[in-house]
């Protein structure tokens, strides 16, 4: 299996606090020259652990090159109470990552590590190159 596990920056961690924020489309327009960069060479997962930011943004852009790529979507969630203490517009997000072909949820909230490192183990056992975003240098706002 040829799996990405893509994952980046929360959305407040980029000081992106609205839906409609211009940056977003410029983020997801590299996230979409990347995606099609992977699929070119191979790919057919793409993993994500339902966090909100650059990976729900990868995850709307993923969905739409569906269309054009035979490849699937997983989403692997960390905890099983994952967004319960979100706004609803967030959870609604959430759902979405959710109503992929697959998704798992571990049966029990997290009280040990144990989960984590599963999940994590997994990820380096299947995937091919992780996805990351990452600014090297920001200017304040």
């Amino acid at each position: 299996m040829n799996a990405i596990l893509v994952t980046g920056y929360r959305g407040f961690e980029l000081s992106i606090f609205q839906d409609k924020d211009p940056r977003i489309d410029v983020i997801k327009a590299a996230i979409r020259k990347d995606l099609i960069h992977y699929l070119e060479e191979g790919v057919e997962w793409f993993i994500f652990t339902g966090n909100l930011g650059f990976e729900y943004w990868a995850l709307q852009v993923a969905k739409k090159l569906q269309a054009d790529y035979p490849f699937q979507i997983a989403t692997l969630f960390t905890f099983e109470t994952q967004g319960q203490q979100w706004n609803e517009a967030n959870q609604a997000k959430l759902a979405d990552s959710s109503r992929l072909i697959l998704s798992n949820t571990p049966t029990k909230a997290m009280r040990t590590h144990h989960n984590f490192d599963n999940i994590i183990t997994f990820w380096f056992k299947t995937r091919k190159v992780p996805t990351f975003f990452m600014i090297l240098k920001m200017k304040p706002n």
